[in-house]
Formats: structure tokens, sequence, C-alpha cells
């Protein structure tokens, strides 16, 4: 492969594979970063080629998010130099994480690889950023809610607002407002991604079954019986989205020269209430749904005094369980302009449940039976 036209990082996983396969869709040669070539890179060469991708246009870079310059060689750096655009989607995601190791991956690596397209990519077009729908505030979000002026908070501040929501969820936040300033600081377009909560593929409800938050610990809190009330107010809600809808609109977004410098939310806001998500659920698991409400704060009161480690629950999931609702009809107009449809929320997410309960959940009924 002579030249690339698009490196991204994260490509291996969730969201980055069904951004690689659109990419390769649409005829771009893909530079894809990988801890390891010869496992995880290979099994998303496969995994394209399987969902009507094209390998052949992806080359794999072995590297680490944890290391110095990417852990990329030599060679491969050079790779960088005719990029035109750069998906960062690379993060380390959970809860309970190790500070040092969360903000060296989602906040250092960030800035090293913008300073490593700076220095190398003197064509590129646009460097687009994934953080989530937590992370800053939309443009038609209320400038009182406060999210703004994070930016100029100190270090005992960020450490303090760490302690409280969450090792992930603050490192996100400060990557944020870093990579505003680092793309700022060596004139590098910007774009920035703030998607809702995942759930699996509009087709078939497809959903990477090795992740343990979001909607896939939803549906084990609920399959174990360990969710015994439903988190927040009546209204309260988590955003959702199709993977593949937030792939295609992500692969789109930098031909719009519009999108420059924006942030957008890519949330479907169709999405009902909490508790009838719980509901639709248990439905869908022959399981009958929790009836009660239990405030957040006292959730996460109850978590922290012990009750996480019995119930397999972190207190840090609950804060992203919002009453804000946030106005999208800017990404839709743009979605619609690209192409993109839009399922019916709850149809994708009974195919999600249904996928999930397939493929892991009878897997793990087989080995408490044996």
């Amino acid at each position: 492969m002579k030249k690339l036209d698009d490196f991204v990082t994260g490509g291996t996983g969730f969201i980055g594979r069904w951004l690689v396969l659109e990419l390769t869709q649409k005829g771009r040669s893909v530079g894809v970063l990988a801890r390891n070539k010869m496992t995880t890179g290979v099994e998303l060469l496969n995994w394209i080629d399987r969902h009507g991708g094209d390998s052949k246009r992806i080359y794999l870079i072995e590297g680490d998010m944890r290391k110095p310059e990417l852990g990329m060689s030599t060679q491969d750096q050079e790779k960088l130099k005719g990029i035109f655009d750069v998906y960062n989607l690379a993060s380390m995601t959970g809860w309970g994480l190790r500070y040092d190791d969360a903000y060296q991956v989602n906040v250092e690596a960030p800035l090293e690889l913008i300073k490593m397209i700076a220095e190398r990519a003197k064509k590129v077009r646009r460097f687009i950023h994934i953080t989530g729908y937590k992370a800053g505030k939309g443009r038609h979000t209320p400038d009182s809610l406060g999210f703004e002026k994070q930016r100029d908070w100190g270090k005992y501040r960020w450490a303090w607002y760490m302690f409280n929501k969450g090792i992930y969820h603050g490192t996100k936040i400060k990557a944020h407002y870093a990579v505003q300033r680092a793309c700022q600081d060596y004139k590098i377009p910007l774009t920035i991604i703030n998607p809702a909560a995942l759930i699996g593929d509009s087709k078939n409800g497809e959903i990477s079954l090795s992740q343990s938050d979001g909607l896939l610990s939803l549906i084990d809190q609920l399959y174990t019986g360990k969710l015994m009330a439903i988190p927040g107010r009546k209204d309260d809600w988590l955003p959702l989205v199709p993977v593949d809808y937030l792939a295609a609109f992500i692969a789109n977004i930098s031909a719009q020269k519009e999108s420059l410098g924006q942030a957008y939310f890519v949330i479907d806001e169709r999405t009902p209430p909490l508790r009838n998500v719980i509901q639709e659920i248990a439905h869908s698991l022959e399981l009958k749904p929790p009836r009660f409400h239990l405030p957040i704060w006292l959730m996460k009161l109850c978590l922290r005094a012990g009750l996480s480690k019995f119930l397999g629950i972190s207190h840090e999931g609950l804060g992203y369980i919002t009453g804000i609702r946030y106005n999208v009809d800017d990404e839709k107009a743009l979605a619609e302009h690209f192409g993109i449809t839009r399922d019916d929320i709850m149809v994708v997410l009974r195919k999600t449940v249904k996928y999930y309960t397939d493929n892991l959940l009878k897997s793990k009924r087989t080995l408490c039976t044996e």
C-alpha cells in the first residue's frame, strides 16, 4: 500500500471497526494502530471482510497508546506524511481505572498524536476526536449548566472532580479541552464527536461482547437480579445510538466544511426514559422489571458504602443517567444530507438484547450447568 488516506486509533475496538468498515467501503486506504497486529489486527481484517468491507485497504500499524510516539516505528511514522484525516477513537474505558494509566491513554496520547501529525502530515484535512455526550456543552445546551467552566480548572479541582465522577469520565473531559488547545496551537483543523451510549448495529444488533459497561452492564444486572430499583427520576434517560449510525456519521464529517471547529452530539433523541428501556430489556429477557425509582445520589451512596462489590455495579456508571435533553437538529440534518437513515431506536435495542443473549448469556448458562 503506497499511500494512506486516513489514520485511525482505536480501530480494533467497537466503534473503530465499524468506522474502518465505512472508510474502506468508501474506497479509503486506512492505517489502523493495533497493539498486536498478529492477533487483534488479523481479527479486525477478517471481521471487515465478513461485513462487506475491503481488508486490502487496511494497513496495520504496530503501536501502543501508552508509549512515546504511540510505540510506532520510524518507518510507520513516515506513513503519516500523506494522511488527510485522523480519527482518534482510542481510550481506556471502564470503571475503577488507575489514574496514571487512564491519563496516559485518554489525555497524553491524543496530545502526542496531535504533535506527531503536526510534524509530519502537512496536508491533514481534519483531526476527529471522539469523546462522549457528557463532555463539553452542545451548541443548544444552556450556558447555566456550566460545562465550559471546567476549561479553567486547576489540578486540585480536577482531582476532586475525578474522585466524585470517576477516572474514566474525568480524563475524557480533561482530554476534551486539552485536544482543543493542542489543535489550536498546532493549527490543526478539529471536529469533536460526542456520542451517546452505544447499542448494537441497526441490522442485527451486533455489539462487542467484551464491553462490560453501558447497555451490556444494564442487561447483566437485570439478568442476574441485581438491579432492584430504577436509577434516577421517572423522566431521566440514558441516551442511546446504534454503532453503525455513529460510524457512518463520523466517516462523513470531515468532508463537511461547516463541521470545522464544531462539536456534534450524535444522540437518538427518541430514546425513551430509562424506566422504559429497562422494561423493554426485561421483557426481552422474560423477566419482571424493577418498579420503584431510587435517587441517583442515594444509589451512589449505597454503592460507595460497600454494595458495589456485592452487586457488581459501579457508582461511576450512574453519572451517565441524566435529565438533560439535547437539541440535535443540526446533527439530524447532517445525517440526512449524508444519506444516513435512522431505524426505530427501540427496534434496534431489542435486536441488541437478542444478539447479546444469543451469543453471551447462553454461554454463561452453559457454564453454570456444566
